[in-house]
């Protein structure tokens, strides 16, 4: 197998060296443009050749490449506002690459009948790290430029490679060792809804990257940030109208080394499945009342409505993935502009799990629980739009709207073996999932510069439509004592009393909707003190969110014990519940949602800010305010046995913050920050609902009484730019949490455990950052091609969740999901004079909590790994790219442990392994083209 895998890489280089040799004939010309008089480099100076066939302008740092220069003789043009243009006869030979800075000089005196208009590629590393050293908050991102160079395919993946960033579940952003519970969301500086139904977190995996111009995280608060974050704000930035007409098609195929072209299992899928979406088929028919159910002369004939749609077909060969994505933009005359995108991704696999649990105690056998082998077969879909208008009423007076579809359907068979010890049987069973999500999110923004002057007024709203869907979750066990005779089967275990027991004969069916409306404004006033130009900023903002959240859950029983076929027991999934066997000697669908099944919720936020960003002396900046935030969310929903649960909460917050930055050089500043901000408990987690997660083995509970915590900020941060493309920082901060929110262990009585939540005591958070971009020619000539860049960074927290006496949550440990350390790391190579870049690049992170446990059961913790990525990009014909992405090539095993023996850090014979997984590695080829 591995030396199928490798002679597949191999024949890809070959593609590519090739692709090298045959594209290398045409020149490239880069340089500098510079101030003749005083040697400032000049940003955004016209540079092209005469007959306007090849042109550009210079980027940040005065520097600009004329790439695709045919072989020949030029009159190469310079011209920048204010300055007299200068024209320099230049000779480039094929494959040749030549460096020609120019210089002007000023003239009061335009050029008349030259008409250069461009526009600074705000993708660049450049113009992020301009904006970086200019943001009042600190903040880091990364462009579409180096979204473009990694093999990342949404924008979860994107976030692992973001100073600092971590991504949990691949999708939920972790920014400094904080989980997503303690970060926001923004979608161009509006609010995302929460996609999930037990957490106020955005999947970050729903964003295709291709449709990302930019993403900002915020890590101090200033008053037009939002309060409730401790992390950061994470901020995604869509592609905006282009200058130039384009269309871009590009299609790819990926492979899996441990998944594509095995031989695999699956179910029959639904018509539109390959769409994303769920066509109905698997909706639970109308007439499956509880009523009919309950009724002993209807519920024979109810049963036999639900399909049985349990078989499982076994296939030979699991396909390649595929992916395509088309793009294009133009202007219509000189006001109207759009820019859209489509996206699609279709990603089959396999992933293998061993899930097993202890009592505790050493890693003993008789201290294990089960040990369970699962075969996990998915296919992924995701199907994306974009949208962008954009209408420029006056010079000072700008209009877009923004809209995005995503459609993401996740489709799975769960086929598991494994061993039950606590009773002494080997167990098979089967879990048939189907979950789609569908976002759609519409926004207006208003931007004007009132008086021509800097007076500006941003005006925004957005509405955003998100629903998830589960369509008939449905669940099997079969079971063999471990003492069977020779030749003895299976059997299926359904409960032969009334009370049926969906988790493991069953089906699950939910539906989540939210809507969420929001809006800004902000006005921007500058006055001017000393000769220098300060600011006021004022604003308002409100959200106002709806959910409704339907669950349906059905269990299957024996009918009739004393009339009952044994033999039926016996019968494979597929054939289990045909409707021959459902009957006074077979089985009957039996009702089990529970009142507390359902909730309905709501919530309201509203308030205003006032900020100051003023200069003190030549050096100082402060950027001062409060902000006020007005939050209040009511849950409806009933107890288990059925008493109305009615509650509304709210909570008015005065959150203060100071920015300082004092600018060493002009290009190094020292900043200081501190902040007070909020964490809020979500719907999910104050509803007294559970739900049995068939992969933890264990239900999950909300809770009720839980309250905001409060969390105190400081920061310290020296940041260096010693070029537009280099850079150096280093960040140090403190966060000092009361009340923080906490998803622990259980105990419930009988060996069964719970996820429940809880406000722990208090906690502290601190830690460094480290970040730089360097280009190695400053190394050594040879190596001008090749720049390397990192963010590294180390956290400590603790926690005191010591509430009471009788808490049964651990005492001093960190907070959960925090990692003590990250590693992004990555080496780049770019020669634009034969079209080539290669990037490698690199991941790691510490262990954290994974799941908190108690003084009854360990904390379960996520066990490092080594992310390896390669990304090769060959610029082919004229306008053509052929782009290889080979991701995890390590393929290092997850595992989630149990420390027994306290040493910090995993340890197979003495440590509980709880989960353990492979995913394989994905090699995948792709091939664009821009008209």
């Amino acid at each position: 197998m591995y030396l199928r895998h490798y002679s597949l890489l191999f024949s890809i280089f070959l593609l590519f060296s090739s692709s090298t040799i045959l594209t290398a004939q045409k020149g490239v010309i880069n340089g500098y443009v510079t101030d003749e008089e005083n040697g400032d480099t000049l940003i955004g100076a016209a540079i092209y050749l005469n007959g306007g066939q090849v042109g550009t302008v210079s980027d940040w740092d005065g520097s600009y490449v004329l790439e695709k220069v045919p072989e020949g003789t030029y009159n190469i043009i310079c011209s920048y506002t204010g300055y007299s243009p200068d024209t320099i006869q230049v000779q480039i030979g094929a494959g040749e690459e030549k460096t020609l800075n120019i210089t002007l000089s000023t003239n009061a005196q335009m050029l008349e009948g030259v008409l250069v208009v461009g526009k600074v590629d705000r993708t660049a590393v450049a113009a992020l790290q301009l904006l970086q050293q200019r943001s009042p908050s600190m903040l880091t991102g990364i462009t579409s430029r180096d979204i473009e160079r990694s093999p990342d395919r949404t924008t979860g993946d994107v976030l692992k490679r973001v100073s600092g960033t971590t991504v949990q579940d691949n999708k939920f952003v972790v920014v400094r060792g904080l989980a997503d519970r303690y970060n926001a969301a923004l979608l161009n500086g509006l609010y995302l809804p929460s996609t999930e139904p037990d957490r106020r977190a955005f999947s970050f995996d729903l964003f295709p990257s291709a449709m990302v111009s930019n993403l900002l995280i915020f890590k101090t608060a200033t008053p037009d940030l939002p309060g409730e974050f401790a992390g950061g704000v994470v901020q995604v930035n869509t592609r905006e109208v282009t200058d130039e007409p384009f269309i871009k098609l590009s299609v790819g195929s990926s492979y899996n080394t441990q998944s594509t072209f095995e031989s695999y299992q699956f179910y029959n899928q639904g018509e539109t499945d390959w769409l994303g979406y769920d066509n109905g088929g698997r909706d639970l028919p109308a007439g499956v009342t509880k009523e009919g159910l309950s009724n002993v002369d209807t519920r024979y004939e109810i049963s036999k409505l639900v399909e049985n749609d349990w078989q499982v077909e076994s296939y030979e060969s699991m396909r390649p993935g595929l992916s395509f994505q088309l793009s294009g933009g133009t202007n219509i005359g000189n006001n109207f502009g759009l820019i859209g995108a489509i996206t699609y991704n279709n990603t089959p696999r396999i992933v293998n799990y061993v899930r097993s649990d202890f009592n505790i105690g050493p890693n003993l056998p008789e201290n294990q629980l089960y040990k369970n082998s699962d075969t996990q077969n998915r296919r992924d879909v995701s199907l994306g739009g974009m949208l962008n208008l954009t209408f420029k009423v006056t010079d000072n007076l700008k209009i877009a709207l923004n809209n995005i579809v995503n459609l993401d359907g996740q489709d799975q068979l769960v086929v598991r073996n494994g061993e039950d010890y606590e009773q002494q049987r080997y167990t098979n069973a089967y879990s048939f999932w189907y979950e789609s999500t569908s976002l759609i999110t519409n926004q207006l923004i208003v931007e004007s510069d009132l008086n021509g002057k800097g007076l500006k007024l941003r005006v925004a709203g957005s509405q955003n439509n998100i629903a998830r869907n589960t369509p008939s979750l449905r669940r099997m066990f079969y079971t063999l004592p471990f003492d069977a005779e020779a030749g003895q089967s299976y059997e299926a275990f359904i409960p032969f009393s009334a009370a049926p027991s969906p988790n493991f004969a069953g089906r699950f069916y939910s539906d989540q909707s939210e809507k969420s409306y929001n809006g800004n404004i902000d006005l921007h006033i500058p006055y001017m003190t000393g000769g220098k130009e300060n600011h006021v900023k004022v604003g308002g903002f409100g959200e106002k969110r709806f959910r409704e959240f339907d669950a349906r859950v059905l269990g299957y029983t024996v009918s009739r014990t004393n009339q009952f076929n044994f033999e039926l027991l016996k019968l494979p999934v597929g054939s289990l519940l045909e409707d021959k066997n459902i009957g006074d000697q077979g089985f009957v669908l039996r009702e089990s949602t529970n009142p507390n099944d359902s909730y309905d919720a709501e919530s309201e936020l509203a308030g205003g800010y006032a900020m100051v960003e003023q200069l003190i002396g030549p050096k100082l900046r402060v950027i001062a305010g409060a902000r006020v935030e007005y939050f209040n969310q009511g849950l409806n929903t009933f107890t288990f046995g059925g008493t109305p649960v009615d509650f509304s909460r709210g909570n008015t917050d005065v959150l203060p913050s100071l920015n300082l930055s004092y600018a060493l050089t002009d290009k190094s500043n020292l900043r200081f920050a501190v902040s007070q901000t909020v964490s809020r408990p979500n719907f999910r987690e104050l509803a007294p609902f559970s739900f049995f997660d068939f992969n933890l083995s264990l239900a999950v509970n909300g809770n009720p009484d839980l309250v905001r915590a409060k969390i105190t900020n400081l920061d310290l941060k020296y940041e260096l730019f010693s070029s537009s493309s280099e850079a150096i920082s280093l960040t140090t901060f403190y966060k000092k949490f009361q009340n923080p929110i906490e998803q622990f262990y259980e105990l419930i009585g009988g060996g069964n455990r719970n996820i429940n939540f809880k406000n722990a005591k208090e906690a502290v958070n601190y830690g460094a950052e480290l970040e730089f971009r360097m280009k190695l020619g400053r190394i050594a000539g040879f190596l001008k091609d090749f720049n390397v860049f990192a963010n590294l960074a180390y956290i400590n927290s603790e926690i005191d969740v010591s509430i009471d006496p009788a808490s049964q949550l651990n005492g001093n440990r960190p907070l959960q999901g925090q990692s003590p350390y990250v590693i992004n790391t990555g080496l780049a190579y770019s020669n634009s004079l034969i079209g080539f870049n290669a990037t490698i690049l690199y991941n790691r992170i510490g262990r954290r909590i994974w799941l908190a446990g108690s003084n009854q059961y360990l904390d379960t913790w996520e066990n490092p790994r080594n992310l390896l990525d390669l990304q090769l990009t060959k610029r082919i014909v004229k306008n053509g790219e052929i782009k290889l992405n080979v991701s995890d090539i390590l393929n290092n095993e997850f595992i989630f442990y149990q420390d027994q023996n306290d040493n910090g850090k995993y340890d197979k014979v003495e440590d509980t392994r709880i989960i353990s997984s492979t995913v394989g590695t994905n090699i995948s080829l792709s091939l664009s083209y821009k008209f």
